[in-house]
């Protein structure tokens, strides 16, 4: 908690100018994720936004998700080590879908922050997350899988998080049925700079 601490120190991260300088005038980023269609998950979500509606920007919960990992900015040729092309993401979408995984078994376990938003921390059941994130991201880059709830407005009162993170989660375990590649347009909707509810699926892993 107390490196959370440090980190909600500063959170000018969730203003615009820093997401400027991350996507440098590139339009559009991909991730990939498991969606879900159940209205426990959507009901849970608006709860915890309620209790939060003083502190974040709300991100509509009409798509939840879970980001299982960054893929990159979609460009035509790929040219820096944050970027991607549509054939290398089809390539990535053709051998997970060679595996024939098992669904994954996503328990929800607790509500965590990153610098810019809480998020609810997610558990795989099974192996499929594993796998999935080692072929998708070789070089384990530090990234946390998270159903992401808002972005601060400004920075929260240490009291009121800490009251927050306290609260009971319900254990609740969700199947997915696919894993989804989705492109997003990195212009703010709202002034919100991530995690948009406008992306668009560009390719699909289904599981056994």
């Amino acid at each position: 908690m107390l490196k959370l601490h440090e980190e909600l120190m500063d959170l000018k991260a969730a203003q615009l100018a820093p997401f400027e300088t991350w996507h440098k005038g590139r339009k559009c980023y991909v991730v990939w994720m498991y969606q879900f269609n159940k209205d426990s998950l959507q009901d849970l979500c608006q709860h915890f936004q309620l209790k939060l509606s003083n502190l974040i920007k709300l991100h509509p919960v009409q798509k939840p998700h879970l980001t299982i990992a960054p893929a990159g900015f979609l460009t035509e040729h790929a040219l820096e080590e944050d970027e991607v092309n549509l054939t290398s993401l089809l390539n990535y979408s053709d051998k997970l879908q060679r595996l024939k995984l098992a669904p994954p078994l996503i328990r929800l376990e607790k509500i965590q922050s990153f610098p810019h938003c809480p998020y609810i921390a997610c558990r795989d059941l099974t192996k499929t997350s594993e796998i999935t994130k080692a072929i998708l991201d070789p070089n384990a880059k530090n990234f946390t899988p998270h159903i992401t709830l808002g972005t601060y407005l400004e920075t929260p009162l240490h009291g009121i998080l800490n009251d927050f993170f306290k609260i009971p989660i319900p254990k609740l375990t969700l199947q997915a049925s696919s894993l989804d590649c989705v492109r997003f347009s990195t212009h703010p909707i709202n002034n919100i700079p991530v995690c948009p509810e406008d992306f668009e699926t560009i390719a699909q892993v289904h599981f056994s």
